[in-house]
């Protein structure tokens, strides 16, 4: 029988330290019949053996946009998750998503606010709320069906920002306009984490009025003893 959802993580060797923690987000999921393609290249990564996971190593070094089409290609579910693998991602996000896309009978569903916390350095935690008129969910959020996708694959040589790029034509009325509905807002489902191997802090400037800074131990009640466990894995690496 096929999984009702399947999770494409594309990861790398340098992401070591946080991916076994991403690998038990998905394994600690209250959804059972998910299914978890990791995509790798260049040197290899250590990958739990399950039956619910499954590998693919590409060859060469192919952009992140390529790694996505290649995991979502490679799914046996109709429909895809996002599956980040530095954040982290609550055991009811599966199936609190599949749920809202059966429910409204749309393509994709996704979040336009998300909460970013700052691995080491100031441990700062922001609410990030997508303001703008042009419809877009934040990429790392997305879950959607192979069908939308077909219709708008990632860009193949897009790295950074591949999933925001993807977003955004997703649900261009020029491009084929996927249906979409918005998933319960931030806290509940996902954590992005701000470090050094993602946006750079010297790049990274939040800003009012789309950020909003949050009081100090915030992400710590909404991740509970897991956050500690991602400070010190991050440490160590």
């Amino acid at each position: 029988m096929s999984p009702s959802i399947t999770a494409v993580c594309p990861t790398t060797s340098r992401r070591d330290w946080c991916r076994s923690l991403s690998i038990e987000c998905f394994l600690n999921q209250t959804l059972t019949d998910a299914e978890l393609v990791v995509v790798s290249d260049g040197a290899p990564v250590t990958v739990p053996a399950h039956r619910r996971i499954r590998t693919l190593h590409l060859e060469g070094s192919p952009a992140l946009g390529a790694k996505w089409n290649a995991g979502i290609a490679a799914a046996r579910a109709a429909v895809v998750a996002l599956w980040a693998d530095d954040d982290f991602h609550h055991p009811s996000r599966l199936a609190t998503s599949l749920a809202v896309l059966e429910r409204e009978r749309v393509e994709v569903v996704g979040t336009r606010e998300l909460l970013f916390h700052e691995l080491g350095g100031a441990q700062r935690t922001y609410l990030y709320r997508y303001l703008d008129a042009r419809p877009f969910l934040l990429g790392g959020t997305l879950a959607f069906t192979r069908e939308a996708w077909s219709r708008s694959p990632f860009p193949e040589d897009r790295h950074p920002g591949s999933d925001t790029y993807f977003a955004f034509d997703l649900l261009d009325e020029r491009k084929g306009h996927a249906s979409y509905a918005l998933l319960p807002p931030a806290p509940a489902l996902y954590v992005a984490f701000i470090h050094d191997d993602n946006c750079g802090r010297p790049r990274w400037e939040p800003r009012p009025p789309a950020w909003t800074e949050l009081a100090a131990g915030y992400a710590s009640t909404v991740m509970g003893g897991e956050l500690a466990r991602w400070d010190a894995a991050y440490a160590a690496r």
